[in-house]
């Protein structure tokens, strides 16, 4: 494992993998070799189990050194599982197909759910089976697919609009070894289905007609924006890009956001 480190470490520093850098017996350790800010340390994570997340430890002055003791880094690393959704939302519908990134580890043995920022992921479960609890976390469904590339289809009926959730993953299922896990994979839950024309001039007044499962009149007074990438840490109604001159409800599974351009 590389290990950039600056300043501080030496030839004696040692690190450590674990679920707990108060708790490192028996924990994967080995000493850094290197040169000022670039390391490395050869680490055994053949007793680390799959899918999991692992925090990384160092004991700055090593096992000689009275000075310091070990503690956490603040860096993870994970033994496996999804690196990436292929997808940024979903809708709160029924049969929701979240397209996942898998390269090891990940099987149609894996079971996955999602639940929201608040909520932990359920470490006590270890059979691959989890029950969702509305508006909180979907029930727990199995992977589908083959290679680096894997397919949960979600009942996200009962989760909330406007809000993020977490993937958690058990990525053996039902085998009783491990237990589901945060992937650290966040995916959002819209009711906007899509936008009717997605073309547009850059200058005057822009009506940006919204195809929504939202119930009629739920869009009245929404905001809204357009930029390259959303920011998800800006709060309702505070947006710098482009913000909204008006809202309307919209009627049939419609809503209107107008736009002044420039």
């Amino acid at each position: 494992m590389l290990v950039t480190c600056t300043p501080g470490c030496t030839s004696s520093t040692e690190v450590f993998v674990a679920t707990d850098c108060s708790a490192l017996a028996g924990a994967p350790s080995g000493v850094l070799t290197g040169l000022r800010a670039f390391w490395s340390v050869p680490l055994n994570f053949s007793s680390l189990a799959p899918g999991q997340t692992y925090k990384v430890c160092a004991d700055v002055d090593g096992a000689l050194g009275a000075q310091f003791s070990a503690g956490d880094t603040g860096h993870v690393v994970k033994t496996g599982g999804p690196t990436e959704l292929f997808k940024v939302a979903i809708h709160a519908g029924t049969f929701q197909r979240l397209p996942i990134l898998c390269a090891v580890g990940c099987s149609t043995a894996t079971s996955v759910y999602l639940t929201d920022l608040g909520t932990p992921c359920d470490s006590t479960q270890r059979t691959g089976l989890y029950q969702g609890v509305s508006p909180t976390s979907t029930s727990s469904v199995f992977l589908s697919g083959a290679g680096a590339r894997w397919d949960a289809t979600l009942d996200a009926s009962g989760l909330a609009s406007g809000r993020q959730y977490m993937l958690c993953m058990d990525i053996d299922g039902t085998a009783n070894t491990a237990a589901f896990a945060s992937t650290g994979l966040k995916v959002s839950v819209t009711g906007i289905l899509g936008v009717v024309r997605s073309t547009f001039h850059t200058a005057g007044n822009t009506d940006l007609d919204l195809i929504t499962l939202l119930p009629d009149g739920q869009l009245a007074g929404a905001t809204a924006y357009i930029g390259v990438h959303c920011n998800t840490s800006t709060s309702l109604g505070t947006a710098e890009h482009t913000p909204p001159v008006s809202s309307s409800a919209g009627v049939n599974g419609s809503g209107v956001i107008s736009f002044a351009s420039s």
